[in-house]
């Protein structure tokens, strides 16, 4: 499976998934708290925009109201000084003409003032899908890390409990993690170096147990010979053959193999008989001599 696959698969379950959820819900948290951000400020620059209006539509009546008092100041002055109605119309002419002057000036100012409003608004518009892509990219970053750095740790904690298992043979906890054909291997190659430990927990038998290590599996010493004339005897590496058997048995099991071994073999010689005792009792811990001392003490016995 490859890296990107299991890792989305890793996100959408379990601990992944309740990893890629918390950071969603923190990067939906931050985008909603950009949005209500957004709303206000909007709110507002459509709030200034409407009063533009009427801001300028007071400043035009006010200039329009002095205008009309300045044309009639004018017109009181020219009657007061006998001005013809010639010259007081040039300086009526010339008095609307400022004003029309300065009040395309306000009607300009109007205009630009939209425009800015405009601006503004959609400057809103255009910093705010920045910050939310900002946030969500920050966000997407953020999460794979943390899943990445879940993932190893999850991974590295399913390798410690499988390496554990494997030290008795049991290499069920690397599936998913190795293929089929790498586990094979790693079993092979610890059955190899545990053939002991491989046979007692059943992943060999008794036949490829002796086949790798030339000797026969505990509890399976070998049936006994028989000699000529009618008489059954025991051949003394038979005995050796089942006195390592027992001798490295499980207490528990070394008193029922000695016994079942003598009581089939009635035929051993006492030096024989000894040396299957000597195996139980180093097996149970009730004696001082491994299998392979006790011929010295089968001499040790006879002199006495």
């Amino acid at each position: 499976m490859a890296f990107e696959d299991e890792y989305k698969k890793y996100a959408a379950e379990g601990q992944g998934k309740a990893v890629a959820d918390m950071y969603d819900a923190q990067t939906s948290a931050t985008t909603t708290g950009l949005k209500a951000a957004y709303d206000q400020n909007l709110s507002d620059k459509q709030a200034q925009r409407e009063k533009i209006g009427t801001t300028y539509q007071a400043a035009g009546n006010d200039m329009q109201a002095q205008y009309e008092r300045d044309r009639r100041n004018l017109n009181q002055q020219a009657v007061g000084n006998g001005i013809n109605t010639g010259a007081g119309s040039q300086q009526n002419l010339a008095l609307r003409d400022v004003y029309n002057r300065d009040l395309g000036t306000l009607r300009g100012q109007e205009s630009s003032a939209y425009t800015e409003a405009d601006r503004e608004i959609a400057n809103l518009g255009v910093q705010y899908r920045a910050a939310v892509q900002q946030a969500e990219s920050e966000g997407d970053y953020r999460k794979m890390a943390a899943l990445l750095d879940s993932y190893n740790t999850e991974r590295q904690q399913a390798m410690q409990r499988a390496e554990l298992l494997a030290g008795f043979g049991n290499f069920s906890g690397y599936e998913g993690i190795f293929d089929s054909d790498q586990i094979s291997s790693m079993r092979n190659t610890w059955i190899a170096k545990n053939p002991l430990l491989a046979y007692n927990t059943g992943a060999i038998n008794a036949d490829q147990y002796f086949k790798m290590t030339g000797q026969y599996a505990p509890g399976m010493a070998p049936a006994p010979t028989y000699g000529g004339g009618g008489g059954r005897t025991v051949s003394d590496s038979d005995v050796s053959r089942a006195a390592y058997a027992i001798g490295t048995s499980r207490p528990d099991e070394a008193k029922a193999e000695a016994d079942r071994f003598i009581q089939n073999n009635p035929g051993m010689t006492e030096a024989q008989e000894l040396t299957i005792l000597d195996a139980y009792e180093h097996a149970t811990g009730t004696g001082y001599y491994a299998p392979g001392q006790a011929a010295a003490r089968n001499v040790a016995k006879s002199a006495r």
